[in-house]
Parts: structure tokens; sequence; C-alpha cells
């Protein structure tokens, strides 16, 4: 019961106040009027700000809108671009791919002097060994006769020096 007292009482002070209030500032005096102008003109700067404000929500989604629009036209053009592009890589790599199992395939050795293709090892092997014959038989042959051809040269020395 008491806080029931405590609320009537102040519910009541409050309406007093508000009484008070109201008489001592008369509804036509000049301080009104200016305040009640203020309020106007403030309610009408509220109204045309949230007037601008749509406006530019609006012109925001649309701008939004066309952003998303030339994005996706954009990415779709690339993409197409893309996927052309790696085709003709794509449609390279496997020309390339097939002239290289061409070559392949004409360079693989065939049978040479009853050599079966696959022995390389072997018949390098016998070209190996015959240059080393070769080049031996070559500095033989090279020891042999290299005497007898600087007596032949300096032979014909003198004898270019007599008929002169």
């Amino acid at each position: 019961m008491d806080l029931k007292n405590q609320v009537a009482t102040l519910t009541a002070e409050r309406d007093g106040l508000k009484a008070q209030a109201s008489s001592t500032v008369p509804q036509d005096s000049p301080d009104s009027k200016a305040l009640q102008d203020r309020i106007a003109t403030l309610q009408q700067e509220k109204s045309s700000l949230e007037a601008s404000l749509n406006e530019v929500r609006a012109k925001a989604t649309e701008l939004s809108n066309q952003t998303a629009t030339l994005v996706s036209g954009y990415c779709s053009g690339l993409t197409s671009c893309l996927t052309g592009l790696q085709a003709s890589v794509q449609q390279e790599k496997d020309a390339l791919l097939a002239e290289k199992e061409a070559w392949t395939k004409s360079a693989a050795p065939s049978s040479i002097e009853g050599t079966p293709s696959g022995s390389w090892e072997g018949e390098k092997t016998q070209v190996l060994r015959e240059r080393d014959e070769a080049l031996a038989n070559w500095k033989v042959s090279r020891s042999t006769t290299l005497p007898y051809a600087i007596l032949n040269s300096s032979h014909r020395k003198r004898r270019s020096r007599r008929t002169s």
C-alpha cells in the first residue's frame, strides 16, 4: 500500500508541475512563437533530409544492381574467353604430343646389320671400338711414315734451292 501512495503522490506532483509550466509560458508569447517556428523549420529540414536519404538509397540500390550486371557480364565474357584460350592451348598441346610421338616412332632404330632395334648399347660399343682401332692404326701409320715425310720435305727444300 505504501508504494501505491507514493505513486499517487508523484503523479499528482507531476500533473501540478505540468499545469504550472503551461501557465508560466503563455501560448501566444513571442518566445513561444519563435520556438514553434523553429520546430516547424526543423521538421521541414528533417523531412527534406529523409527524402534525400531515400533518393540516395534508391540510387545506391540502382548502382549496385548495375554493378552486379556489369560484373556478371564481364565475368561471363572472361570465362568464355578463358575457355576458348584453354581449348586452343589444349589443342596445341595435343598437336605437339602427336608430333613428339611421330618423331619418337621415326627416330626409333630399325635393325641395322642384324642388330635388334633395342640394342643401342651394343652398337655404340662396337662403333667406339672401331673408332679406337682406326685411331690406333692412324697413329701407327703416322709414326712410321713421318720420318720419311720429314726426309722427303727436307730433300725437296734442298732441291728447290739448287734449281733457283
